[in-house]
C-alpha cells in the first residue's frame, strides 16, 4: 500500500460524478483576497488576525461535598467515592464525642445503651457479629462530633439520624425504615461505611 501522501491505488482522487469543486465556488470569491471568505472580516495588511472567541467551560457542578460520580463512556469516573474511615481504636464506648451537639447527644446515648445492653447478654457468633459492628458504629458517633469536612456528618444527615433513634426507641417501625431508606437514598457515599452496621443495631 503506499504512504499517506500517495493516496490508496486503484482509489481515484474525486469521487465519480462528483466535480472536483464545488460550482459556483473558486480559489477566490469575486476578487475577494483568497485568505477571506464571504461574511467574515479582511486581513488589512500589516496587521495580526483577530483571535477567535475563547470557550469558557462551565464548571462541573458539586453536590454533597464533591464526592458525587458521572458515567462517562459507560465507566464510572469521578472523585474517589470511598469516604474517611474512623480510627481502628474508635469504639462505641471508648470514642471521644465531647463535640457533639446537645440536640445530637440522644444518638450517642441511644446508640450506646443498646449497643452496651446487646453486647453485655451476646455470647458466641452474636457476640463475634456485635464486635465486628464495634468500629463502624464509634467511627460514626466520633464523626457525629461538630465541625466541618469529611470527618464529620453533615447537617441532614445528624438530623435524619435523630429522628431514626426517635423512632427506634418508641418502637415506630414504618418511621425507622422509611428513615433508613432515606440516609441510604440521599446521603449513601458519606453514610456507607457505617450505615450496615446502623442498620443491623436497628434489627437487633
Amino acid at each position: 500500500a503506499g504512504g499517506v501522501g500517495g493516496g490508496m491505488a486503484g482509489v481515484p482522487s474525486t469521487m465519480p460524478g462528483l466535480p472536483s469543486t464545488m460550482p459556483g465556488l473558486a480559489s477566490s470569491t469575486h476578487g475577494m483576497p483568497s485568505n477571506t471568505q464571504p461574511g467574515m472580516p479582511r486581513t488589512v495588511p500589516g496587521t495580526v488576525p483577530p483571535s477567535p472567541p475563547q470557550t469558557t467551560l462551565a464548571a462541573v457542578p458539586i453536590s454533597l461535598r464533591g464526592r458525587e460520580r458521572y458515567c462517562s463512556g459507560g465507566a464510572w469516573v469521578g472523585p474517589a467515592p470511598e469516604w474517611p474511615k474512623p480510627p481502628a481504636d474508635a469504639t462505641v464506648a471508648s470514642v471521644d464525642t465531647s463535640g457533639v451537639l446537645p440536640k445530637h447527644l440522644p444518638i450517642v446515648n441511644h446508640v450506646r445503651r443498646k449497643f452496651t445492653a446487646l453486647l453485655a447478654q451476646a455470647v458466641g457468633a452474636k457476640k463475634r457479629e456485635l464486635e465486628t459492628l464495634d468500629n463502624r458504629l464509634g467511627g460514626m458517633l466520633l464523626f457525629l462530633n461538630h465541625g466541618e469536612g469529611e470527618t464529620h456528618l453533615s447537617a441532614p444527615v445528624a438530623d435524619a439520624l435523630l429522628h431514626l433513634c426517635n423512632a427506634v426507641a418508641s418502637g415506630d417501625n414504618a418511621n425507622v425504615n422509611a428513615y433508613l431508606l432515606h440516609v441510604s437514598t440521599h446521603y449513601w457515599e458519606e453514610v456507607a461505611y457505617w450505615f450496615p452496621a446502623l442498620k443491623r443495631l436497628t434489627r437487633l
